[in-house]
């Protein structure tokens, strides 16, 4: 068993010890939260986005993966919509289309998918498909990979490349696909290199070994042009069709010699187990904050017991946090207000960069066409003009990212400083419960800072931007940007025209060239528009509700701290020194699970370093 295995063990056990112990002492809110991390510990999700050219054997690998036909493989179909394939007990598959600049889902039959997934039945993407969600049982699947089938990133849909590129951010490993009929190509390596920067776990693929009898000097050929070009030189070679046989007889010999399980002990080393340890991470980190929580509260209840007027003390500071809670609870806090005001500022600068950058285009289109001949160019400049629309669609979407984030980070902040109260002054060198509870929740604040980021903000990572970026880019990608009549004319008989003809049928071609690319730009820009705009509210919403719940999580660890001294209070001395010893039980208990939390926390830190 790994030591990957073993640490997120021992978080899962911490875990149900932390959920079982706020069940007990009535905080169902703070165990719904940690039984939500639990599962993601139990299922940590993995996106692996399965890349190459065309007719490559890249559907066929993802099918090959799953043990089933799902994705379209024959020789005359080719993927042109984004194909996101995800572990559910219940097999459901959907399709998502843009109609009337709004997203509109339904549910569609496995074996009616080829109409929207393949380009016999979805030419051109004129359904408008934006993605295609397949949830399945599936025991690869179920260790929470989550595969992304894309469409061809080869010359076939011009800026597509750049559509899978800026997609990389969002996932956790590449699976690029090339089949053994021929080395890569000076295309692969280059897409290769570049992807590099954008996703460091990339593992090259050689599919359909079965084919050709010559797969190991290739693979030979290829481990050495990586080696030269700077690249991990590991490839993995596959067959799709030995793995379809395995399954279909069962036959475990002929399984091994897919490759498949190959592949599969490459991705568990790296991505597989780094994701286990992330998620194990996340989940010590929630557990101490809901713990420490609960100990504010019984430290409380236990100070008011041992020391009635120092009680009365903290019930005061304890309501004054609780009016400071609820006034952020209001529609208009200063922390809303904030919010609103930074959201409202990039939806003006989103709409500012798309703005810009048609204005650009279109100016580099005209400076273009003012001295060449569309005839000769309009492939390199439509490809070109594409290229640098999907580039720009990156750079807006991942200043989206980072402009949500750092608004994470400030309102946290800001909330900080509204925080009002501070704790009072005493003379005792002992940690007081007053003090505990500001430590508490300053350490509270640090973990919501922390939890907003990796769960408000995980929207912004795989199932809502990421794949409404790579949808997106994708459609982009596939816009028609088909040749005006009269270039193509002008190439077979502008050499037989007069002179003056001649500059006449040139002015033609380029104002017909400065129209489809125009027309291009213009779709492009309705199209981001409405979904820069999705994306900020998606956003908007995740921060607000992530916030909205954390302090609700503070108001009910105060508002139980309150309404603990006040039952103290009232309590005769007799009572008192009963009720004690069972509270310094509970608060030991907590400080002991408390201190294993910290201490795996600690040692997980460590070797993920």
């Amino acid at each position: 068993m790994t030591s990957t295995a073993r640490a997120a063990r021992t978080a899962g056990d911490l875990l149900a010890a932390a959920i079982a112990t706020c069940d007990r002492l009535g905080r169902t809110d703070l165990a719904d939260r940690l039984r939500a991390a639990a599962a993601r510990l139990a299922n940590p999700t993995t996106v692996i986005a399965v890349v190459g050219e065309f007719k490559q054997g890249k559907s066929q690998l993802v099918n090959a993966l799953v043990g089933r036909d799902l994705c379209p493989v024959d020789d005359d179909l080719a993927t042109v919509a984004v194909t996101w394939i995800f572990h559910r007990a219940e097999p459901r598959s959907r399709v998502r289309r843009v109609k009337d600049g709004e997203y509109d889902t339904m549910e569609v039959p496995f074996d009616h998918l080829d109409e929207y997934i393949a380009e016999a039945g979805n030419p051109d993407n004129r359904k408008q498909v934006d993605l295609v969600e397949i949830g399945l049982p599936n025991p690869v699947l179920s260790r929470g990979i989550t595969l992304v089938d894309t469409p061809g990133a080869g010359a076939l849909r011009a800026g597509a490349a750049e559509a899978v590129l800026g997609f990389l951010p969002y996932a956790d490993a590449l699976l690029f696909v090339t089949d053994a009929s021929a080395p890569l190509s000076p295309a692969e390596l280059r897409f290769l290199a570049r992807a590099r920067e954008r996703c460091p776990a990339v593992v090259v693929v050689l599919s359909k070994v079965d084919l050709y009898p010559e797969w190991r000097r290739i693979r030979a050929i290829d481990e050495e042009r990586l080696r030269e070009a700077g690249l991990p030189d590991g490839i993995v070679a596959v067959s799709a069709e030995l793995r379809r046989s395995a399954i279909a007889i069962p036959d475990a010999k002929l399984n091994d010699e897919s490759g498949v399980p190959d592949l599969m002990a490459h991705l568990r080393v790296g991505t597989l187990e780094g994701a286990e340890r992330e998620g194990a991470g996340r989940a010590l980190a929630e557990a101490g904050d809901a713990l420490e929580q609960l100990r504010v509260a019984a430290r409380a209840r236990r100070e008011a017991l041992a020391d009635p007027e120092r009680g009365r003390v903290l019930l005061e500071q304890f309501e004054t946090a609780k009016a400071r809670l609820d006034d952020l609870h209001k529609a208009r806090s200063r922390w809303t207000t904030a919010l609103a005001d930074g959201i409202g500022d990039l939806n003006q600068e989103s709409d500012y960069r798309l703005k810009s950058f048609i204005q650009r285009a279109q100016d580099h289109i005209e400076h273009r066409l003012s001295d060449t001949d569309p005839a000769r160019e309009w492939e390199a400049l439509a490809a070109e003009v594409q290229a640098d629309m999907a580039t720009a669609v990156q750079e807006i979407f991942d200043n989206i990212d980072e402009h949500l984030r750092g608004l994470a980070e400030s309102i946290a902040e800001l909330l900080e400083d509204e925080k009002g109260f501070e704790a009072p002054t005493v003379e005792s060198q002992e940690e007081t419960t007053a003090e505990s509870l500001w430590a508490g929740l300053d350490r509270v604040s640090e973990s919501r800072r922390a939890a907003v980021l990796s769960s408000a903000l995980s929207a912004l990572r795989g199932t809502s931007s990421g794949v409404m970026l790579l949808g997106v880019m994708a459609r982009l990608a596939g816009l028609a940007l088909a040749t005006p009549i009269s270039i193509g004319v002008g190439v077979a008989f502008g050499a037989k025209q007069v002179v003056d003809e001649r500059k006449r049928s040139l002015e033609k071609r380029r104002h017909e060239a400065r129209a489809a690319l125009r027309g291009f730009l213009n779709k492009a820009q309705i199209e981001l528009g409405t979904r820069i705009r999705q994306v900020i509210r998606d956003g908007h919403r995740a921060l607000r509700d992530s916030f909205s719940h954390r302090i609700g999580e503070l108001t009910a660890t105060v508002t139980s701290g309150a309404a603990g001294i006040r039952t103290e209070l009232d309590q005769h001395e007799a009572d008192r020194r009963q009720i004690l010893p069972v509270l310094d039980d509970s608060i030991a208990t907590l400080g002991d699970l408390i201190g294993e939390v910290r201490t795996a926390l600690d040692r997980h830190e460590g070797s993920a370093r």
